[in-house]
């Protein structure tokens, strides 16, 4: 299927990050000890920094850099790549801080590898797209139907080339139509719609609902079964291929049927590990600056220098909510606030 073929495309990109990595580790250590101390220096380093390559991996994956529809080179893809790649040298420097029994220090080490890390990264993935562009195969689509998701997904197809899906034709019996619709071709008579089918081998059918309903186009589709072409429904492919969903699907049945909580339990794990190894690192990093905090908070107003509020998290868990006061004690109504409020300190 042509979503299936993604998901192949996301394990490439994980690979060929992983390799990126220790190319990086490598030539780190090359440049920092020379080919002749790379047997010794490699054994110390491989294995701390391998522990911190996964925890890089969880930071990629956090901000949605193994989603194809972002791995496109605009500026937000930059964006998401420096900043991951920020929060990962603070993570590693975090690692070997709190772990100085490794027997390794590396600030030089750590620094030159994210550096190089970096430049390897972007060409990475500006090679990845250009092959994904130019030399992986397609999976030729075809559309039963048309109406306005239909021309969405077109423009998102030509917008994001490297996801390899061609929308290689579209029928459409009806006389409502956009001649020239992004040069893709019309078919309008349902006996030819089979041999199309086999002639460009069409891997996936999207099915829009209302043509669906006619008898002879059913007909059609269902004598095309044995061919071994997927067939999916348009607002279920809009969703696997975009990652949205469109609004007109939407129903109480299609929350029951789509919020599946038990599937999200390793992603749960996954990122409660990355908050409390953020949140720790932070904590660390701000601490030296509480004492100061909560003088200048004593000395401009009366009170205590937290704020503690309880609320409701996730699951409806009442959570406690603690941080430094900014606002005086004396005659707080605890209304929202307003421009030129007197409460703020």
């Amino acid at each position: 299927m042509s979503y299936q073929s993604l998901s192949l495309k996301k394990y490439i990109l994980l690979f060929g990050d992983v390799l990126i990595f220790f190319l990086s580790l490598y030539l780190t250590l090359l440049i920092r000890y020379g080919y002749g101390e790379m047997e010794r220096s490699w054994s110390q380093h491989f294995w701390p920094f391998t522990a911190v390559f996964t925890l890089w991996i969880i930071i990629f994956y956090v901000s949605n850099l193994y989603d194809l529809t972002l791995a496109v080179n605009n500026f937000k893809f930059y964006s998401r790549t420096a900043k991951a790649l920020f929060f990962s040298f603070l993570l590693g420097a975090a690692f070997f801080y709190l772990l100085p029994q490794l027997g390794i220090a590396p600030k030089r080490n750590l620094f030159i590898d994210i550096a190089i890390t970096a430049i390897l990264f972007f060409l990475w993935r500006q090679l990845f797209n250009v092959l994904l562009k130019s030399y992986l195969p397609k999976n030729n689509i075809a559309i039963v139907g048309l109406n306005e998701q239909v021309k969405e997904l077109i423009k998102y197809f030509n917008y994001h080339p490297h996801l390899g899906l061609n929308i290689d034709f579209i029928f459409y019996n009806k006389d409502i139509y956009e001649e020239g619709l992004y040069n893709i071709p019309l078919l309008k008579d349902v006996a030819k719609m089979k041999n199309r089918l086999i002639q460009e081998k069409i891997t996936t059918v999207v099915l829009v609902d209302e043509i669906n309903n006619e008898s002879e186009v059913r007909s059609c589709l269902f004598d095309c079964i044995h061919l071994g072409i997927d067939f999916i429904k348009l607002p279920r492919f809009y969703e696997k291929i975009t990652g949205k969903i469109p609004l007109e699907s939407l129903s109480q049945t299609w929350f029951l049927e789509n919020l599946r909580e038990g599937g999200k339990l390793w992603f749960d794990k996954i990122k409660r590990v990355y908050d409390i190894i953020i949140a720790l690192f932070i904590f660390i990093i701000t601490l030296p600056f509480w004492p100061v905090i909560a003088i200048i908070i004593k000395l401009g107003s009366r009170g205590p220098v937290f704020y503690r509020q309880e609320r409701v998290g996730k699951n409806n868990k009442p959570i406690n909510l603690i941080k430094f006061r900014t606002m005086r004690e004396e005659g707080n109504t605890r209304h929202p606030t307003v421009p030129r409020d007197s409460r703020i300190t």
